[in-house]
């Protein structure tokens, strides 16, 4: 082997981590490291705000509005208060709502939700004192705005919390109000720190302790009929769904709904009734809130009517939006992040481009139809502006000095051990050149040449040593063919593995085709040659091992060492003992059972090994069963009756098997054995284990 200083000098010269940055691995964990990281920062209220903000407003502006056909909002305007000679200066009279009451009764609207604060007192100045004549024409107003609440039966009326010394406190209607009423609801709504209306709640806890439910709330419950503890919808993840920009809800003008609208207008219609103030007052607004959706380049503002019925609608139809939990969304970025980041160092310098425009064209389409037909949305944009243009400005990097040493590192010749095409793999991973080994679950098959002690005894050293290359040759293109790695080779010994230093999904199947293929391939070997037939042993075994070079930087050893190893020489050693020749392990065949045909041949205690190990033959390929012929079910019964100590059975079985198959070396086995069985004490946990007492 040749010695690896020119590939030393790269990695430990004027570049120290050239070896690493020359791997694909190192560029797709960096990636993957700082794409998440990218994420995990801007995953928070304090620097992804926008971000966060920006996911559940943008799809809006694109949506087509698609109003609620069931609710209608009758808007207390400015025409209609000039029509109905109310005064900008007092509240609305309550017998235009007692008349508007029994209209919507008459014309069968299923519920009318009042958007307006009936306080107990009505005056125009908090100084004014409120003569007895004014009070009683407010009392006669109440006890007719009661009588049409009463009348119509699913009325909902507006609370109030304003603001006191102490905190917050629950402006309630007047008592005969709140007594005829359906409901009552607290009109308040959330609004986030940019004040725009985002998310949804349904009950507002004070820091008293104090808890009251929404008007919207109450409103829905009323509709469904559902009783007080009916579950909220969680208040972190509950977000509204706007059905267009203002107006995409039915609005009618109140002096329209109480004396022109025709008869039947109203039916079977939910009537939110509420004021919007056309005119804002400098750094203040009245009864409105800003919203994602925009009016050219600024947010749309909403009455507060069209929010409360928005929100309504939403409860009514379970159409508002759900946030994913943030732990969820968290566990999404990782996740998204370690798969852009570890994956754009793969690609080539204009596919990385491509794919990271495509995934921010999918992930921008993914997060828009998801808040429109699944009604769920999550910080899409973080992804989108944040992670993928850093797995992007990695990617391009790694890939610049990737090709700034690729010239720099000389290709190292690799024996016979690798197959070209691991070659070709370990080139690109220098890490592999230098000393040390990871724990692997790895394919292993042991193989040595069964009686080769005689045939070496009969033969010259020269002819020895070209026997042996030539079946070498026919035995690692075996094991080459199917991929595997030969780690090592002592005499006619050979120790290959798979899944390693390359991942292989299927290293147990390409094993188990290695074995058989070997088998096939020497009988075609002897047939050409005029020495006495090689018989080849095999044992096959699933396991961790340690892998890697155990040399030094200036020599490529690569091997596996470990138990699992020991065990599949101890499986090939087994092969003398029960004439077969593949033996594998239950770890091996398992998940592989349909690839291949095989019998269970016992239990057998190693020795070195304190654990009982399951071992069948390898008998062929799937295609080509064999377990209906009469010594495979023999075998079977026998080996049965022998692990329920029914030796006698056992005896009968076993030389049925030896009726049928005469070659059958692991029936002569049993039967050699048996005699030894009957006699001996067993305790009583036995389970038909045998004891090796030799390697």
């Amino acid at each position: 082997m040749k010695s690896q200083d020119t590939n030393k000098d790269v990695s430990g010269g004027i570049f120290p981590f050239g070896a690493r940055v020359h791997q694909v691995s190192f560029g797709c964990i960096v990636g993957a490291g700082l794409s998440v990281l990218a994420g995990l920062v801007f995953c928070n209220n304090f620097l992804g705000q926008s971000l966060i903000n920006g996911s559940y407003d943008l799809p809006f502006s694109f949506h087509t509005p698609n109003p609620p056909s069931d609710i209608v909002i009758v808007d207390m305007d400015e025409a209609s208060r000039r029509k109905l000679q109310q005064s900008w200066f007092r509240p609305w009279d309550r017998r235009l709502h007692a008349e508007l009451l029994k209209r919507l009764k008459t014309d069968g609207a299923r519920t009318v939700v009042f958007d307006v604060l009936f306080s107990q007192e009505e005056h125009t100045n908090q100084l004014d004192q409120i003569d007895s004549q004014i009070q009683t024409n407010i009392d006669s107003a109440n006890q007719l705005l009661a009588q049409a609440m009463g009348t119509h039966g699913a009325v909902i009326v507006a609370a109030h919390l304003r603001k006191g010394p102490q905190g917050p406190v629950l402006e309630l209607p007047a008592p005969v109000l709140l007594h005829a009423a359906a409901a009552v609801g607290v009109v308040e709504v959330s609004e986030d720190l940019d004040t725009t209306v985002r998310q949804m709640h349904t009950r507002i806890s004070l820091p008293s302790g104090s808890n009251y439910t929404t008007l919207d709330w109450e409103a829905a419950r009323i509709l469904r009929g559902v009783t007080a503890s009916q579950p909220h919808p969680p208040r972190a993840s509950s977000y509204l769904n706007y059905y267009g920009p203002p107006g995409t809800i039915p609005l009618e003008s109140y002096f329209q709904a109480l004396k022109e609208d025709p008869e039947g207008h109203f039916s079977n219609k939910v009537v939110i009734v509420g004021e919007f103030y056309p005119v804002s007052l400098p750094g203040a607004r009245i009864d409105t809130f800003l919203s994602p959706l925009r009016i050219s380049t600024d947010p749309a503002r909403f009455s507060g009517a069209e929010i409360h019925a928005t929100i309504l609608a939403n409860l009514l139809h379970s159409e508002w939006l759900r946030r994913l939990p943030a732990l969820v969304e968290a566990g999404l970025i990782v996740l998204f992040g370690a798969l852009i980041g570890g994956g754009l160092p793969r690609l080539r310098p204009l596919q990385c481009i491509g794919l990271a425009i495509g995934a921010c064209v999918l992930l921008t389409v993914l997060g828009f139809e998801l808040q429109w037909r699944a009604r769920i949305w999550f910080p899409w944009m973080i992804p989108v502006v944040i992670q993928i243009p850093v797995a992007l400005t990695w990617a391009i990097l790694f890939h610049a000095m990737r090709s700034y040493l690729a010239s720099q590192v000389l290709e190292q010749s690799l024996s016979l051990y690798l197959s070209p095409k691991q070659v070709k793999n370990i080139l690109q991973s220098p890490n592999l050149l230098r000393p040390g080994g990871v724990q692997q679950r790895v394919s292993i098959l042991a193989s040595d040449i069964a009686n080769f002690s005689k045939t070496s005894e009969r033969m010259d050293a020269e002819d020895l040593v070209k026997l042996l290359n030539q079946y070498y040759e026919e035995a690692i293109g075996c094991i080459h063919k199917n991929d595997g790695t030969v780690v090592n080779l002592v005499g006619d010994a050979i120790l290959a593995v798979w899944n390693a230093p390359q991942a292989q999904a299927d290293h147990q199947e390409r094993a188990g085709r290695a074995a058989l293929l070997l088998q096939s391939r020497i009988a075609q070997f002897n047939q050409r040659t005029d020495i006495s037939p090689l018989s080849t042993r095999v044992g096959l075994h699933t396991g961790e091992a340690c892998v890697g070079n155990v040399g030094s930087s200036s020599h490529f050893a690569y091997t596996a060492i470990g138990d699992a190893v020991n065990l599949a020489f101890r499986l090939d050693g087994l092969n003398k003992h029960l004439d077969t020749r593949i033996l594998a392990t239950r770890d091996f065949l398992k998940g592989i059972n349909d690839q291949f045909d095989s019998r269970m041949v016992g239990l057998f205690r190693f020795k070195g090994f304190d654990a009982v190990t399951e071992v069948h033959e390898l008998i062929g390929l799937a295609a080509e069963p064999q377990a209906s012929l009469p010594w495979r079910k023999a075998f079977a019964c026998g080996l049965r009756d022998f692990r329920l100590r029914e030796f006698g059975a056992a005896e009968q079985s076993f030389t049925e098997t030896l009726k049928h198959r005469p070659e059958d070396g692991a029936a002569r086995f049993y039967l050699e054995i048996i005699p030894e069985y009957r006699t001996a004490s067993l305790p009583p946990e036995w389970a038909g284990e045998i004891e090796l007492k030799e390697k």
